[in-house]
């Protein structure tokens, strides 16, 4: 009895040696062919947002506007939409440099489309511009750390900053501000824009040239146009102009300086900035060339009253411009 466990081991070995050797022996791993990384994807430069808005805007008036003449002044990240339409009456009497309002662009509904195309139609060259986006820096209350109890601050997790958009829609996001202007550089950036435009239009035309500035352009071009050259400017139409928050000027009075002829635009309800102390302000510095249209009915975006805006600035344009020439 005691054979028969070394008998069993005896005919199972060669089993065992046999499956062994059936094993095939590791695959030889051949050596790892070098790798090559890929090139980095290149990224688009950023751009402003209000160049955005002019490359898109630029792209739909190609397919529906064959008059209008396209153009981009300036040069390198420096350019800016513009865009030209020339009189079409048989009667050329003046140019109107058009700015558009904040965060819009040169050919935005409402009053910039009726004014750059109706007034082509009546006697004046047109041309729109785009205008700098002024978006004002996020700011927290000064006294913010001082009535935090550190015994109740949230964790780092906790007051990390949320991709959240800010409250206020004029303010620059972190990622953006090496791209978009700051606050203090769109009054000068304005002027640049507004000689360059003066300057393609004396080159077209001859005749005398009026700024017409909506909202916070006309703030801004209230105070710019006292540097610029008076002879450069024949007239200035402001309409519900704005004052920015930062200004270290005073836009009911700024304008009231500029010895030309100037027609002041503003809704019945709501305005913007007070009418009323442009007048006073116009009355105190003897400033007889001043004249003011309040659009009875209108609200600030003038909606459903471009016409009667329309209607403003040719009556004015005509004293002053056409029958003056004759």
């Amino acid at each position: 009895m005691k054979c028969r466990p070394i008998l069993l081991l005896c005919l199972l070995s060669p089993i065992l040696l046999g499956a062994k050797a059936a094993t095939p022996p590791p695959a030889q791993t051949e050596p790892a062919a070098a790798t090559t990384e890929a090139p980095p994807v290149l990224k688009a430069p950023p751009i402003r947002e209000e160049t955005r808005r002019s490359k898109v805007l630029e792209e739909q008036l190609k397919r529906v506007d064959k008059e209008t003449e396209i153009l981009w002044l300036g040069e390198g990240d420096s350019q800016f939409l513009g865009l030209f339409l020339a009189d079409h009456s048989g009667a050329t009497f003046a140019n109107a440099l058009i700015l558009h309002d904040n965060l819009q662009h040169p050919d935005w509904p409402g009053v910039v489309h009726e004014l750059r195309t109706a007034l082509a139609a009546h006697g004046w060259n047109t041309l729109s511009i785009a205008m700098p986006d002024y978006r004002l820096l996020p700011q927290l209350p000064a006294d913010t750390a001082a009535t935090v109890d550190p015994a109740a601050a949230p964790s780092p997790a906790a007051s990390a900053p949320q991709n959240t958009a800010p409250a206020d829609p004029t303010a620059i996001p972190v990622e953006e501000k090496s791209v978009e202007y700051l606050p203090e550089q769109v009054p000068d950036e304005v002027d640049r824009r507004a000689r360059a435009g003066s300057e393609l239009l004396r080159q077209k035309s001859p005749k005398p040239m009026v700024v017409i500035a909506i909202g916070l352009s006309a703030g801004f071009a209230a105070k710019k146009a006292q540097t610029m050259l008076i002879k450069d400017i024949a007239g200035l139409v402001i309409i519900d102009p704005v004052q920015p928050r930062d200004a270290d000027f005073n836009t009911d009075l700024d304008a009231m300086d500029l010895r030309i002829p100037i027609l002041d635009i503003a809704p019945e309800f709501f305005p913007r900035t007070d009418p009323v102390v442009r007048l006073h302000s116009a009355g105190r510095a003897r400033q007889n060339q001043f004249e003011q249209r309040i659009v009875r009915g209108a609200r600030p975006d003038f909606s459903t009253q471009e016409n009667a805006v329309i209607k403003a600035v040719r009556g004015w344009g005509e004293r002053w411009l056409r029958k003056k020439k004759r």
